[in-house]
């Protein structure tokens, strides 16, 4: 059987660990339950990646990150930004605080041949990143608009996912109270 190439990376980048921050895993696995991905297309939940995200956009047509950013915007806000914004940032006016990572790695991966061209970082800005595996209610209230955009854009790059019959819980890949974690289990207000 010939495996299809990954054509574009739905890519979840933050800590899980830390509330808000974790926002791009908490929405990856929350569209791997909603929806169904043509084969080109990986959802990846890369928490706080490191090198190895050179290698994973190598030779991707486009990129998808979702990811916490520190804009001016009120806590929950959704703020789309493209290839050209990230690679343009100054480190101060970083988006994302995993933003100089992916800024590099982008420009290290068009250098080992050719990085995605076309590239979305889908922000929303944090309430609370205090050691906790839950979203605050303002951030929870975000995915929608995150699944949205998502959708929008990979529908734009032609190639749209397609709804579920059946959701599953989107929250079964995260510890459970009383599991031992020594993390908050409720969310922040």
């Amino acid at each position: 059987m010939t495996q299809v190439p990954t054509a574009v990376a739905v890519l979840g980048l933050g800590s899980v660990l830390t509330g808000d921050d974790g926002i791009g895993p908490h929405a990856v696995h929350r569209l791997e339950s909603r929806f169904s991905f043509p084969s080109e297309v990986r959802l990846l939940d890369l928490g706080t990646p490191g090198p190895g995200l050179v290698e994973i956009l190598v030779g991707l047509e486009a990129a998808i990150a979702i990811d916490s950013v520190h804009t001016n915007a009120e806590p929950g806000e959704v703020v789309l930004y493209r290839r050209d914004q990230l690679i343009a940032s100054a480190a101060e006016d970083r988006p994302s605080v995993h933003q100089p990572l992916l800024k590099k790695a982008l420009r290290a991966a068009d250098l080992h041949g050719g990085g995605p061209q076309e590239v979305l970082l889908i922000g929303v800005v944090p309430h609370s990143v205090e050691p906790s595996t839950e979203l605050s209610r303002r951030v929870r209230r975000a995915l929608p608009r995150i699944e949205l955009e998502v959708m929008k854009e990979l529908l734009r790059l032609g190639h749209p996912a397609l709804p579920l019959d059946r959701e599953v819980d989107p929250t079964s890949w995260l510890p459970k109270a009383g599991t031992g974690t020594p993390f908050r289990s409720t969310p922040s207000k």
